[in-house]
Formats: C-alpha cells, structure tokens, sequence
C-alpha cells in the first residue's frame, strides 16, 4: 500500500468479513488488491480496532533509500564496465612491445 486507506474503507473491510463476505468478494466489491484486504484483516485480528488506525510510517514509497540503493547498483556496475575495458586496451599494446632478450 503506498498511501493509507480512509478508516471508513479499512472499517467497511471488517463489516464485510464479519457479515461472512470473502477477501476475494470483499476485494472486488471495494476494487482493493486482495493484498490490501488481507493485510487489514490480519492487523484488525492481532490488534483489535487500534489494527484499524493508519500506520503512516509504512505509507509511501522509501524514496531516498531507494535512491540510493540505485547509485550504489549503477556504480558497480560501471566500475566493472571499465575495468574489462581498460584490461582490454591495455593488454595488447604492453604486450606487442615486449621483447625477450637473451644474450
């Protein structure tokens, strides 16, 4: 979930389950996700109706985190890039000038 649901909706979830509704009819009469569904369920099962209220700090994306963990990726993978191809271009023209000398 990346924004949190109206209490409305997350108590119309619950209604609907104790009246005998599935997840999967509950999910298609809201047009929720079935994860969404499934996931207010178990919280309203383990906290009672504190599970009900918005859990804001799980709301959006990661944004910076994410960020960085993309940076981070990109430059590995681009010290690799460069490195085979600094082995590629350098390989060659030491070696063409290597000359054995035995006297």
């Amino acid at each position: 979930m990346e924004q949190a649901l109206p209490l409305c909706v997350r108590e119309r979830i619950v209604k609907l389950q104790s009246e005998g509704f599935l997840l999967t009819e509950i999910k298609k009469e809201l047009s929720l996700p079935y994860s969404t569904v499934q996931q207010i369920m178990k919280r309203y099962r383990t906290k009672g109706l504190s599970g009900l209220q918005a859990d804001y700090a799980k709301c959006g994306g990661k944004g910076q985190l994410r960020n960085l963990y993309f940076y981070y990726r990109v430059s590995l993978w681009l010290k690799r890039l460069i490195s085979k191809r600094l082995k590629k271009s350098l390989k060659p023209s030491w070696q063409n000038n290597f000359q054995l000398v035995i006297k």
